[in-house]
């Protein structure tokens, strides 16, 4: 008997098997679940996201430094998952680096503004950030749409890749919603295109219902109940494009957040050194306190909304978990 390799979205086990500069985020990966055998391995995708929307929420050179000096740390002298987790965890202190130099942010210190490369996220139009949020967030979902219909390809699901809610007929749409709501370009040429995307998923599943009708029927499905959920679709995908972009709104938010924490705990330590005289241990204190609280507390809900974005927004368009973990036979000897 002849055997061939497993086709796409087979049973087949997996194996994730990233550049070694990102495996150490595999388990960013396997948190959600595993791809199917065939499918494209996110690895690399999820890495470079997670670190860019980290350093962006997260941008501070002080801070950065720290958080790197904390995981290579981890990586030299860890155990276990703690250990596994230091490369990743410096990494995100590397990207917040190179924000913070963006930024102009070292522990808050103002003089250090001065050597921004781009500007402090609380200082002119707060619009400018968070067009740069959006533009990263426009990014990271058409990403996460050109994935899916990679997939949906390989899996031969050619109705899936063109008609598909985040499909070609979505990214169509996507992209006109955007170009129109620039002002890019005008509605008369945009808004067909944004119908003609609406009318492929409205007619996606009446036409795999014809198709398989038989099936279909034998399972008490009507095409009435067909229609009705094609209808409920399109209307929620309409609605998912624009609530998935505006998400990433965030990201220049606690960027500002950030920023007014630290601006915060050196205007208390001014007032402290007002009181207690200038260069005062109470106002040490202070700057040393609203640091480390922006540290602790700002880093981690920087990981969590990254995390949240990374598994809701990027892999809700193309990653469905589903596949079998590679287990290689041992010989008891």
């Amino acid at each position: 008997m002849r055997t061939g390799p497993p086709g796409p979205g087979g049973d087949a086990p997996v194996l994730l098997r990233p550049p070694r500069l990102f495996r150490p985020f595999i388990t960013l990966v396997t948190t959600y679940g595993l791809p199917r055998y065939g499918e494209v391995e996110p690895t690399v995708f999820a890495a470079l996201s997670f670190l860019a929307m980290f350093g962006m929420m997260f941008g501070d050179v002080g801070h950065g430094a720290l958080v790197g000096l904390g995981g290579l740390l981890l990586a030299l002298k860890g155990r276990g998952a703690a250990r596994e987790a230091g490369p990743a965890v410096a990494a995100c202190g590397v990207s917040s680096v190179v924000f913070g130099f963006l930024y102009g942010s070292c522990f808050g210190l103002e003089k250090f503004r001065a050597y921004a490369l781009w500007r402090d996220p609380l200082e002119g139009d707060p619009m400018l950030l968070l067009r740069a949020a959006l533009a990263g967030g426009v990014a990271v979902l058409s990403l996460g749409l050109i994935l899916n219909i990679v997939n949906r390809l390989r899996a031969g699901d050619i109705y899936g890749a063109a008609l598909g809610k985040f499909g070609a007929a979505g990214l169509a749409f996507y992209w006109a919603g955007l170009a129109l709501a620039a002002g890019f370009a005008r509605p008369r040429l945009m808004l067909p295109v944004m119908g003609v995307a609406v009318a492929a998923w409205l007619l996606r599943e009446p036409a795999l219902f014809f198709l398989r009708r038989d099936g279909a029927e034998a399972e008490g499905e009507g095409f009435a109940a067909v229609a009705a959920e094609s209808l409920v679709g399109a209307f929620e995908g309409a609605l998912l494009y624009l609530a998935n972009t505006i998400s990433f709104v965030r990201l220049a938010a606690y960027a500002m957040s950030h920023a007014a924490l630290l601006a915060a705990a050196w205007t208390m330590r001014e007032a402290a050194d007002k009181v207690w005289g200038h260069g005062s241990a109470a106002g040490l204190l202070t700057v040393i306190a609203g640091n480390a609280v922006a540290l602790g507390l700002e880093g981690l809900v920087a990981a969590v909304q990254a995390l949240r974005l990374e598994y809701y927004e990027f892999f809700g368009k193309f990653f469905e978990p589903g596949g079998r973990a590679f287990r290689p036979f041992k010989l008891g000897i």
